[in-house]
């Protein structure tokens, strides 16, 4: 199988052991994706989010045959669980994502096209109301990113500054704006 693992965040820099062949490709599937997740070291992350605008995601394919074993793989970077791998198959035309359920269709679309079997996906959804007690806008989001200090502070800056380009979200938008964090050069 022709497996792609999509990507729009940590994992084009920094894939660790996720298992692939060649580069990443910038020519994914257009996906809602926006910074809508604090991570358990207070980052806010790049994740499938209702309603965001579509940006351009990256691809690259994996280095397994089997898709058990590609989400196995990606599980793993990920340090989290299969429920949260999301995925299509195109030979039995099965799918699951969580986050924002309807963008299967178009990563189905998208797959087909490009001549893919299976695609997977980290499949996380937002918690920034979860662990702010805030509504997601761009107004809390700057809030809650002045509040970090000390080592919270530079890994949550270093991780938007390390997002890929590509990704301009709203909220990447008004952090750049506000806090004068724009894209570094270090991957």
């Amino acid at each position: 199988m022709r497996i792609a693992v999509l990507g729009w965040g940590s994992l084009i820099c920094d894939p660790r052991e996720l298992q692939i062949t060649g580069q990443w490709h910038t020519d994914g599937p257009l996906l809602p994706i926006e910074f809508a997740r604090i991570s358990d070291q207070g980052k806010l992350t790049l994740v499938l989010y209702p309603g965001a605008n579509p940006v351009r995601t990256f691809w690259a394919l994996s280095a397994h045959e089997g898709l058990n074993q590609a989400k196995a793989n990606l599980r793993e970077r990920e340090g989290t669980n299969m429920e949260r791998i999301g995925y299509v198959s195109i030979p039995d035309n099965q799918s699951k994502c969580q986050a924002v359920p309807e963008v299967c269709d178009a990563i189905r679309q998208w797959a087909e096209e490009k001549g893919l079997d299976a695609v997977i996906w980290t499949d996380l959804q937002t918690n920034f109301n979860n662990k702010t007690g805030m509504e997601l806008s761009e107004e809390n989001v700057i809030t809650y990113l002045r509040g970090l200090t000390g080592k919270m502070l530079k890994q949550a800056e270093e991780y938007v500054r390390r997002a890929p380009a590509q990704v301009t979200t709203r909220i990447r938008s008004r952090i750049e704006r506000e806090l004068g964090w724009v894209k570094a050069q270090i991957c």
